[in-house]
């Protein structure tokens, strides 16, 4: 364990009185909340929405793209026969057209970014909240995220990853 939050811990706990807990040896439990997010049935369907609606959004960039693409290829073959005032017009209105393709690409990640949050946070939510039962169900002393680097190392420590998606699933089956 994480030579200072080993320290921490026990300072926390001789503060409390608690110094008997670490007489007998602490068990710790890690889960990766990214792994399980993703493997809940529930996470499942919000990534495979969340996959449509990026697919909704590229097809509409695709679709100004291929019209910005045309209207510089007929700028291109007529640039030389067009008067001056003529090419400016044009020459601003694939000007335009461009903006328009890079306002809606930033529209559509702000979207999506709201999109996803909106539809993980009840998920993440969910799997925090049974974090204490299954805790208390494997006697697990302390528990940590794994994948966000505060616990580096820990000779018995146990991934209740998976129990937890099943706990999930178990719980909130559709």
């Amino acid at each position: 364990m994480n030579k200072f939050l080993l320290k921490a811990t026990v300072a926390v706990f001789m503060a409390t009185g608690s110094v008997s807990v670490f007489a007998a040896e602490v068990s710790v439990g890690l889960v990766n909340f990214q792994k399980a997010l993703q493997e809940v049935n529930r996470g499942k369907s919000a990534k495979a929405a969340l996959e449509k609606e990026v697919d909704t959004r590229r097809k509409e960039v695709e679709k100004l793209q291929t019209e910005i693409q045309k209207m510089n290829e007929d700028f291109q073959k007529k640039a030389a026969v067009l008067s001056e005032k003529a090419r400016m017009e044009q020459g601003s209105k694939i000007q335009q057209k461009i903006g328009q393709m890079q306002e809606l690409q930033q529209k559509a990640q702000g979207e999506l970014q709201q999109k996803e949050a909106e539809l993980t946070r009840p998920i993440i939510e969910g799997l925090r909240a049974l974090i204490p039962e299954l805790s208390r169900k494997r006697k697990l002393d302390l528990v940590f995220e794994g994948s966000s680097g505060i616990l580096l190392y820990s000779t018995n420590q146990t991934d209740i990853t998976e129990e937890l998606i099943r706990l999930y699933d178990d719980k909130n089956k559709k």
